[in-house]
This record gives C-alpha cells, structure tokens and sequence, in this order.
C-alpha cells in the first residue's frame, strides 16, 4: 500500500509490516492501566511535556522512544523481550478513537497507517525528509504492545510530530582570506626524494610565490600535528597545532605535543586530490584503568590561490563519548624555520576585522591563521589572544568539544586558514555569501534612532511630531530605529512586545508614528531582542512564553546546560516599577527558535503596525558562544547542551540559525535588517560576518571602550579603513560610529559640543559610515543628543557623499603623517613604518573619481591646497563637480562647512561670517537651499531652524 509517511522517514534499523497482518493482533484484548506512551527526540514540546505534540526538523536524527504499561522508556527496555511491540504511523488522526478493547484504542487513520517493529531497546530511529513543496510534515504515532504471557494488548495515546524546515540560510558560506582569491598558477604533487607534499602558487609573471611544504619525516607531522613550513618566507606557519584529547572524562587533558606523545598514530594512507594533500590517521591512545581507545581523522591542506585551507574531520560514525575522545582543535603557532633564530612578532588588529590574528613577523611578513566559524562543529571556542611563546606566536582560537547531558561530543570537524604575505590586504577575512536583496536600501539611507523612553515622559505623539519636523527639513532617506517602545521597557526582553508601552500613548498613536514614517518614504525598524526570553513562572506576564504547568506555551525554547539547569540571560527585576527590587534571570532563546518567533512578532510589527524594515538587538555583536550575561556566569552563549534538545549544539548551526532570522526578517517586512553593532572586546566581534544576511549595524568601533572599559574607547584607536572601505561597505553598511558613549571616552555632555562632533564625523567620513543621529524626539535642543541645526546638518553633509560613495568603489586608501612634506604609504607601509595611525591624514581615491581626505592629525594640513585643521576634511569629484569639506576660510582663518551637490547647496561659517559663492552667496550659520524643491533652510540665533 503506498503510504507517504515512510517515504517520509528513513528508518535504518526498523521494518513496516503489512496492515493485514494487523488485524489479528488488534483483536486481542487484555486489561490494565493505560500508562504507555511514546515520545521522540530530540525534539521541542512546545506545549509542555504531557500534551503529545513534538516539533522536529528536517534533515535531524530522531528516535522514536516507547514505552511499556506502567513504565518509563528506560525501565521499559530491561522487559521488552517479553512484549511483541510495534510502531504504529500515519499521516492522519481521526476525530474520535477506534475501540480496540479497555485498554487499547486506534487513533490513526487505518487508510494510511504503517506498522514498524522495534528492537528491544524499543526506539525507532530515522530521518525526516521534506516532500517537495510542503513545509511541513505532521506524522502522528501510537505505541502498540501485546504481551506474550497473557497476549494482553495496550496502545499509548497519540503523539504527534511536527517535522520543520531546519534554519539553514549560509550553509554554503565560508570565511576566507582575499588571497584566496588571488590569481596566478597553483600546482600541489608530493616529492618523493624528500618525502614532502608541496603547494605552490605563483603570481602572473612570477612578481611573487609561496610555497607550502607539508614534511612527512619530521616525527610530530608524522604523529597527525600541524606543521606547515613556507619557503618564501622562511616561517614555520603553522607548528604545534592539531587536536587536544581528554583522557577519560577530563581527567587527563592532553594538548597536540602531549596527545603526539602519549598516544600512537599511525598514518593508514595519504595523497593529492585536484589541489588537496589529504592524510588518514589512526589514534591509539591508552584508557584509564586499561584498554586503548580508538578514533580516527582525516586532515586535508587545500590550495587557493595563495592561502592554504586546513580541515579536519573525525571519521568516525558520530562524536560518540566524551571520554576518551578529541576535546578541542587549534591551528597552533607561526615561528622561524627551525634553527633560525626568533623574528620579532607584533598582533595587528585590523578595523571591523580585529577578532581576526593577524602578526606582524621580522617587520616584513604578515602572518594570519584563523578558524571558520561559519563550519566549526564546536560548541564554544576561546576568541584569538595574542601571545609569544619563546621563537613562536599564538594568535589564534581554540575550538572546544564540550559534552551535552548525555555526555556525548560532536563529531570533529573544523576548517582554517593559514597565509603569508607583504601585504596585509591579502590576509583580510570576508564572507562568501554576497549582499542580501534588501541591502542596497541602506547605501543612501541616515540612520536615527528614536531613543526615548515612555518611562522619561517621552510620547509617541511627540515622536510623531519629531518625524513631521525632519520632513520638513527634507528629510528624505532615513532608516528609522524605533527604541524603547516594549511593554515594560528594553530590559524586560520579552518575546512579545505588544501593545506598546502605555506611558507613551495609544495602540493608535503608536501606529500612526509607525505610519507617519512609511509615509515619509522611509524605512523604520521596531526594536526587538529574540536572545534572551523572560522567565515567566510568575515573575511577569509575558503571554508568549510560560514554564507554568497550568499554561505552557513555547516550551523548552530557552537552552539549557549539560547539567539541564536553564542558562542564564540577563538580569530582570520582578517589579520593573520598583528599583533594587529583587530580580531572576531570563532564559537565552534558543537560535533555532528565534526565527519562529519573529515570525509570530511580524503578525504585529508588520501587518498591524506597518513597520517595513527589522532590527535585532544583542544577537548579532559577537559569535553565538561569546555573547556574556548574567555577570559571565554564562559561558558558551546561545549553544545548546541538552541532548534532548534540537537547539543547536555547534557554532555552524547557531550561525545559520541567525543567518536565517536575519534574512527571513528581511523578506517579511521587505526591508533592510540592521543589527546592534559589535561594542565588546576587538577579539569577540562579529556582526561584520553576518553580512549577506545582517545588511548593517550601530557600527561601533569594537575595542572593548565604553561602557566596559574608557580606556580602549573607539576615540582613540587607530583609523584603519581599509578593510571595511573593500570587503564590508556594499554587503554591511555602517551607521555611524554607534552612539556617543560607545565611542567618546568619558565626560561628554549633550549636546554634543562642536569638536566633539568633529571627531566623530570625521573618524565617519574615514570608514564611508551612514549619517547617523540619535533624538530624544524633542523639537528643540533640550535633551537632544546634538542641536536641531547638527541634525540638519548630519543629513545634508552625509546624504549626498553616500551618493558619491554608493556611485564608485574604494580604489586606494593612503596614509601620512601630518607633518609637511610626509610620504603618503599604504597600510603595510604604514604598519611596518611605525605610523602613528591614531592621527594620521588618511587619502581615498574612489573609481569615479571622488577623492576624500580627512586629516586626524594634531595640527592643520594643507591638501589639495585648502587648509584642513584637526578632523577636518575634504571630498571632492571632478567628474561631478561634487564638493564637501570641513576646512579653514582663508579669508577669516575659522571653520566652514561647504557643500556643493547636484540638487543641493550647504554653508556653514559657524559664527563667522563665510562668502561662499552658489546660491547662499554668504552666511554666518548653517544654511541650505534644495534645487529639486526649492526648501530652504536658515539657521535662527536662538537654535532653530527656519523653513521657506
């Protein structure tokens, strides 16, 4: 009888009988107490854990567990050879049972039932596997069981399973250097007389070669460590790394050196495949107490380009214990050739990629090893710390196997990059996955954000008057961020966040704002967490997500540890209303469920509200596993330790799982989805490898600075835009430097004084950052960030050089010193040099003929001969007749601001009297005439703006 559900289910270790054969089994009746049941995992049970529903995912191993009368699964198994037990499966539930006795009733639907045996541990096992076109699958089971002594027959209730599309948006996305994709020959052989595998690359016209050398007779390669020698460059760029093994259940931990020492390996076979060096081996290592355990691994050095891809893979059938097992991988160390003496080694943190070990050897070479997280099976990886170990550098992660509650490991699997080079731009990382749809919307778009809280007396209302006072100043292109909106405010993270907050107004008035800004052409984003969840059980009421056994819903979405004690979020009063009250923590949402409750909050967010475009708060700054709360005690982030869970337990499933929130927020609400910019320390970033998916953030000089530490505050890093200006600008578009206290030091005021604003904008113009203002929604300057003139002025100074920018591509960037007469160099140059790159003059000459220069040095400059004092700047495109500068007026010797755009002029003498010539003529405060409407825009002496 062709049935669709087994087509449906791989089931490799059960057999389906014919539904004839049913019939004489069904007709014998026994009695007892229904008490059987039959279950899946892992799986969710939204629904709580007695209500026979389950949701699993394609493409996962599920068991189906069954239990006897009376028995749990586990007890159950130690009898089940005195029971004929079955698996009973259809597509179909019928509304009422069929009565097969007092103890048994048959609730599927016998047209489309299929009958399985199962072994004595009583579990079927298999896979679901999607049907083309359905989303989703429904299967419902019943365990069916006849005793043998007395040929009693009994049936559980029916459980039904739901089998999900899995998130899995990237899975084909890698992280690789750029000299990946370099171009030139590659030739990869293994050379008998030495007894080596080569990888060589060799640039057109032979200005530059690597080649890698992979040495069978030295004894630690041998033995399964990583050693890779390079000979252009003489280093050793990859020594002492390979996998580290526990030694039962952690009594022993052994790293690569040990683990080569301790243990015997043999290498069972090795080869080329196309540009592949691939090795087997064999690991023996002794048990605790007796006996050897056995594992093996697969290594394959692949060439691209100039960069050397290193992967490893465990070949045995799954993870397995534990005990005795792999526990952690790392690439290892860059040193000189063996017998060589130490080289000098100096970390690099490279703007916007600084997570990423980046050394500079011998003041020559730059060395990068790093891990693609985007196909790491760990669970939790220690970020790259930079460190000298005698004549070797470690600059690199560590990728660690913790154990889930059934004590059991992932599979080893890890991917990695090792390179050399000149030229520091080869070793950039960038994603592979290329701009979403939806990015473009933001190359021509300010940012603002709405920050006001209801709780402070800010209304919805005076937001809606804040939006009609922008228009009038022909606000034009904003991407809109909408803060503190919640019930109950940002901190409470609850997964539902309507209504609004009631402080600030009406369900009505709230939608009118949303509706004011759509009908301004703009997009606007609604703030929401989808990290962490409330923690319910009473401490608030969060409807949509309960622990409580009178109401579960959404059950067993927050993650849990190996222990199976919840992970902790962040720190929640009970009585938000009631300060130093006593507090709980929340749970952290499991990745794999934020998509479906983002899909829950669009119900809402867009098709009640209006909202157009998405914002995600937390998730997005650092790797899965090193996003901290609860004061560290949380250590591993957003990875799952349950076994009988779904949620994911590796870095590649908990990425895909964001990547695909990201992308399904976009396409829901058809706009751009933009992310909290990274803010934490420079080694955990990483919104800038969500790109493709995440299309821009807050973008935030990750350095650790405020509010962690003033000491290492985005003011006073070096400005390095070379890497954001050609891998990031076009996939992940920067809203200015994030907010204020994220980058100034200490001390600021508001509103922002003039040379503060300075700084700000110009460290904004280095990186080709968005315009971006934040407002407390307040018509004049009283508790705004900046003045209502420096608002305007944000828009007009940034929306035409986004179009000059959205126009070309970076073609350069230079550096010099501010002194007369100082060589402009590149960034290696500059870099080897000792520039001091904190207060640099930095060039960019873009492809269609824009030119930006922005001067951070301590004393003016004089280029392109205008005079340009500290962040001050000029842009300027002869092909256009395109002009933007923040310079000194020769005729007064104070600062101007000047603008000449296609439909726009802008001038600013900022309190002196400024002849600029257009259609301003002259001016003593900011003015600025539109020639597409004829808006024109005058700064008034009391702060205002007027508008003819």
């Amino acid at each position: 009888m062709p049935v669709r559900i087994p087509a449906a289910i791989s089931r490799p270790s059960a057999f389906a009988l014919p539904v004839a054969l049913f019939g004489p089994v069904l007709a014998l009746l026994a009695g007892s107490p229904r008490a059987q049941s039959v279950d899946v995992a892992p799986a969710y049970h939204p629904e709580g854990p007695a209500a026979q529903y389950a949701e699993v995912y394609f493409g996962d191993p599920v068991t189906f567990e069954l239990a006897l009368p009376g028995l749990t699964h586990a007890q159950s198994q130690a009898q089940a050879s005195s029971w004929l037990s079955l698996a009973a499966l259809s597509s179909a539930k019928l509304a009422a049972p069929i009565p097969l006795g007092p103890n048994a009733a048959l609730w599927l639907d016998p047209a489309k039932l299929v009958l399985s045996g199962v072994p004595p541990s009583l579990e079927l096992k298999g896979v679901f596997q999607p049907f083309a076109g359905a989303p989703q699958i429904d299967v419902y089971a019943q365990g069916v069981h006849l005793r043998l002594s007395d040929q009693k027959l009994y049936t559980s209730p029916p459980l039904h399973v739901r089998a999900l599309a899995a998130p899995s948006a990237g899975g084909a996305d890698v992280m690789r250097p750029r000299g990946a994709l370099a171009g030139g020959a590659t030739a990869v052989w293994y050379d008998a007389p030495t007894n080596e595998y080569r990888l060589r690359w060799d640039a057109p016209g032979g200005a530059d070669w690597l080649e890698y050398v992979l040495d069978l007779d030295h004894g630690g390669f041998a033995k399964g460590t990583l050693r890779v020698f390079e000979k252009h460059s003489g280093l050793q760029v990859l020594q002492a790394g390979g996998v580290f093994y526990a030694q039962g259940f952690g009594v022993n931990l052994w790293s690569p050196q040990q683990f080569e020492t301790n243990a015997q390996h043999v290498l069972e076979a090795h080869g080329v495949t196309g540009k592949t060096a691939w090795f087997h081996w064999r690991d023996e290592a002794p048990k605790l107490g007796g006996g050897t355990s056995v594992h093996r691994r697969r290594h394959e050095f692949t060439l691209h380009g100039r960069a050397l891809e290193v992967n490893v893979r465990g070949l045995d059938a799954s993870g397995g214990s534990a005990a005795d097992n792999y526990y952690a991988w790392r690439l290892g160390n860059v040193s000189a050739q063996q017998g060589q003496p130490a080289p000098t080694f100096k970390p690099v943190h490279v703007a916007y990629m600084d997570q990423i070990g980046i050394t500079l050897v011998a003041n020559d070479w730059f060395h990068s090893g790093f891990v693609d997280l985007f196909r790491s099976n760990s669970a939790q990886h220690a970020p790259a710390q930079f460190s000298v170990l005698g004549n070797a550098a470690s600059y690199t992660e560590l990728m660690q196997y913790t154990r889930a509650s059934d004590a059991t490991i992932s599979l080893l699997g890890e991917s990695g990059w090792v390179g050399v080079s000149r030229e520091i731009s080869d070793l950039f990382v960038e994603t592979s996955a290329p701009p979403s749809p939806r990015a473009s919307q933001l190359s021509r778009k300010i940012g603002v954000t709405f920050s006001g809280s209801p709780e402070q007396g800010i209304s919805y209302a005076e937001e809606s008057a804040k939006i009609a006072q922008l228009r009038s100043f022909g606000f034009d292109d904003v991407y809109l961020f909408k803060f503190n909106w919640m019930r109950f405010g940002t901190n409470r993270r609850a997964t539902t966040h309507v209504p609004p907050m009631p402080q600030g107004g009406t369900v009505g008035e709230f939608t009118t704002l949303v509706q004011d800004a759509v009908a301004a052409g703009w997009r606007i984003a609604l703030y929401t967490d989808l990290f962490s969840l409330d923690q319910a059980q009473g401490l608030d009421d969060n409807p949509n997500y309960s622990e409580n056994s009178l109401h579960y819903e959404n059950f067993e979405d927050g993650l849990k540890l190996n222990d199976l004690t919840y992970r902790k979020g962040f720190g929640m009063l009970v009585n938000p209303s009631i300060p130093n009250s006593p507090s709980y923590f929340s749970r952290i949402l499991a990745p794999r469920r934020a998509l479906k409750h983002w899909e829950r909050e669009a119900k809402t967010f867009v098709d009640v509200y209006g909202s157009n475009a998405a914002y995600f708060d937390v998730n997005c700054i650092s790797a899965p596993d090193l996003i901290v709360t609860a004061s560290g005690d949380n250590v591993g982030g957003a990875l799952n330790q349950d076994a009988r869970s779904p949620s994911d337990r590796t870095l590649r499933g908990a990425i895909r799982s964001y990547k695909s929130l990201y992308q399904h927020a976009g396409e829901r609400s058809g706009g751009a989805t933009v992310g909290e910019g990274s803010f934490v320390g420079f080694d955990a970033r990483f919104d800038t490898f969500y790109a493709g998916y995440l299309d821009g953030t807050y973008r935030t000089l990750s350095t650790g600075g405020p509010p962690t530490n003033p000491a290492t505050s985005g003011q006073i890093q070096p400005v390095v835009p070379d890497y954001e200006l050609q891998c990031v600008r076009g996939k992940h578009y920067g809203f200015g430097l994030g907010q204020p206290q994220r980058f100034f030091t200490t001390g600021f005021t508001v509103p922002l004084i003039d040379p503060l604003l300075a700084e700000y904008r110009a460290t904004q113009i280095s990186y080709a950052h968005n315009g971006y203002l934040i407002s407390n929604a307040q018509l004049t300057e009283g508790g705004e960030y900046v003045t209502i003139p420096e608002q305007v002025k944000e828009y007009y100074l940034f929306r035409s050089l986004q179009n000059e920018w959205a126009n070309g591509q970076i073609a350069s960037v230079r550096y010099r010193a501010g002194a007369p007469g100082s060589p402009w160099l590149t960034l290696s140059q500059a870099l080897k040099s000792g520039l001091d790159l904190v207060h640099p003059v930095i060039k960019q000459e873009w492809t269609n003929g824009l030119v930006v220069i922005v001067n951070h040095a301590q004393s003016n400059v004089v280029e392109l001969g205008i005079t340009l004092p500290t962040h001050g700047w000029i842009a300027l495109n002869p092909n256009t007749g395109y002009i933007n500068l923040a310079a000194l007026v020769p005729a007064t010797g104070k600062l101007g601001h000047l603008v000449f755009a296609p439909n726009y002029m802008l001038a600013d003498g900022n309190g002196t009297a400024f002849t600029c010539n257009g259609v301003i003529g002259q001016t003593t405060l900011l003015k600025v005439v539109r020639y597409d409407t004829g808006l024109k825009l005058t700064e008034q002496h009391d702060g205002t703006m007027l508008i003819r």
